[in-house]
């Protein structure tokens, strides 16, 4: 079993989000779209802890003239994790008939009355089941999903800090019994240290949230790198084992995560929800590398919320969200089932995922043909103190990728684009499959700019820049010949990203104004594509 879908209205950061989950969910987006109440929502719906959990007026959404909204919803979707699949028997056993194709729903209402706040926990489709049953089907679902939310070690309590340190030493006990008989995993002390290695990291750098005063469990620094190698040895040692060799270990890590706060071990039918906060906020890229692959391998549902390109290129393109706040709405984004072909997947993934992972977190792509437009782009704007990246901007070339799956992507990914062309027969091509893809909000003005020209060589030697192509060519400003022949020449003597740099330059010395009005309303055009006008 698995959860499938989250949503959500008025509960405090959040008016509105609706999101459909994956085995790994990694959730990226600027500061403003609700990642706290998403997982405080989760945490109140399945965390054993929250049995006791009351709302209170500062727990609704507030309106933009700062009044709580009357009520508030938090419905969860679960359905089996395979299509084959059937829910657990504990659950089905209470249920009256089997869920419908869209699984079975678990909410949480709220609402404000004149006598306080009423909240009630129910199973829409199944309104006539007896409170006693109720209260069952939410025990049976908090033990057999529960969640885990690893978070920044700072944040638990001496109590919880302690606790961990004691169930991580009973159940490293337990898998170290159960991997006695393993050949492939005995491992004489390297096993047992990474054991106490994932004990100390744990508490010093992730914890499951328990709630409580601020507080940390040091490690010592000359300790440090070699339990970092311990992990990374602990890694690979799962990584070769084959999966019926290293179930039985990975089940026993998990029970070492999820011990300290249920009572007890976790049921064989159970599927944890692992909630992965912001993990890169005090890991070295490296170290966030050893702890994901680590993470990967258990077999539990992973949500995981970050700002990291590094841990963004790490898992299945598909599994990458976005979200943003759109008029107090969140809007989620991503590649949905069957929206891309594995070819374009894979083009994206290389293009985008693996050699530019930043890409995904800007508002809106410049896609130009090549390097050069890269390079001379990004000059021009520095040169005029506009800050692409301030911007959220990022001038991406598709020449290598294509055009075509990358505006696919965008589109899916709520990423905002424009596309600069050269004027030839290519960038001809390339302008009709920008228009193509445009969508009845959007005009070609906004997202589309050709050069009146060959390319952008011949474009800014037109218009004032010749004395650059000429200098490079090593020819006299006024000396014969003709302008292909001296970009030619210019290119042969030096190359396009050199002479994009030295256009830049002049520019400097010249000043802004000097910039072709064309780019400069493009700059313009692309500026507002980022700020959310223009379709």
């Amino acid at each position: 079993m698995m959860l499938k879908q989250i949503e959500i209205r008025n509960f405090r950061g959040i008016a509105f989000l609706s999101l459909a989950f994956r085995q790994v969910s990694l959730l990226i987006g600027e500061n403003a779209w609700g990642k706290s109440s998403l997982l405080d929502a989760l945490t109140l719906m399945m965390s054993p802890a929250a049995e006791s959990f009351r709302l209170t007026e500062t727990d609704f959404f507030r309106t933009q003239d700062d009044k709580p909204a009357g009520a508030c919803l938090i419905e969860l979707t679960f359905g089996p994790d395979s299509p084959a699949g059937k829910l657990p028997a504990a659950i089905a056993a209470l249920l009256p008939a089997a869920p419908g194709a869209r699984g079975l729903r678990f909410s949480f209402s709220a609402r404000r009355t004149t006598q306080g706040i009423s909240q009630d926990f129910s199973f829409p489709d199944y309104p006539h089941l007896t409170q006693p049953v109720v209260s069952q089907l939410i025990h049976a679902l908090r033990v057999l999903c529960p969640v885990l939310r690893l978070r920044d070690a700072r944040f638990s309590s001496p109590e919880v800090m302690a606790s961990t340190a004691e169930g991580s030493r009973q159940t490293g006990e337990v898998l170290m019994a159960g991997t006695e008989q393993q050949n492939t995993l005995q491992g004489e002390d390297v096993l047992q240290q990474a054991l106490t290695l994932l004990c100390r990291l744990s508490g010093h750098y992730f914890h499951i949230r328990a709630g409580g005063a601020l507080s940390e469990l040091p490690v010592s620094e000359e300790k440090n790198d070699l339990l970092w190698q311990q992990l990374n040895e602990l890694n690979r040692k799962l990584a070769k084992t084959a999966r019926p060799e290293r179930a039985p270990v990975l089940r026993a890590l998990l029970m070492l995560l999820a011990r300290p706060p249920f009572a007890g071990t976790l049921p064989d039918e159970a599927s944890p929800l692992i909630l992965f906060e912001d993990p890169e906020t005090r890991l070295h890229p490296m170290m966030l590398s050893m702890i994901w692959q680590f993470l990967a391998l258990l077999p539990a549902q992973k949500v995981v919320t970050t700002n990291s390109s590094d841990l963004v290129s790490m898992v299945p393109l598909e599994s990458v969200y976005r979200l943003d706040r759109y008029q107090q709405i969140t809007r989620c984004w991503h590649i949905p089932d069957e929206g891309m072909s594995h070819d374009e997947l894979r083009k994206v993934t290389f293009h985008i995922q693996v050699s530019r992972p930043s890409a995904l977190f800007a508002r809106c792509w410049l896609l130009v043909e090549g390097e050069t437009e890269v390079w001379l782009i990004n000059e021009l704007a520095r040169q005029t103190g506009f800050s692409l990246a301030s911007e959220g901007i990022r001038v991406v070339e598709f020449a290598q990728s294509g055009l075509k799956p990358l505006l696919r992507f965008a589109a899916h990914m709520g990423i905002r684009w424009h596309v600069l062309t050269d004027g030839d027969e290519a960038g001809a091509k390339y302008a009709a499959i920008a228009t193509s893809h445009l969508t009845e909000k959007q005009t070609e003005r906004h997202h589309l700019t050709r050069f009146p020209a060959a390319d952008i060589e011949h474009y800014f030697y037109r218009n004032g820049f010749a004395e650059v192509y000429r200098q490079a060519a090593q020819l006299p400003e006024h000396g014969p010949g003709g302008m292909n022949r001296v970009i030619t020449r210019a290119i042969q003597h030096s190359s396009k990203p050199s002479l994009a740099i030295a256009v830049a330059n002049e520019v400097a010395e010249r000043g802004s104004q000097s910039i072709p009005l064309l780019l400069r309303k493009m700059m313009g055009r692309v500026r507002g594509l980022a700020r959310g006008r223009f379709g």
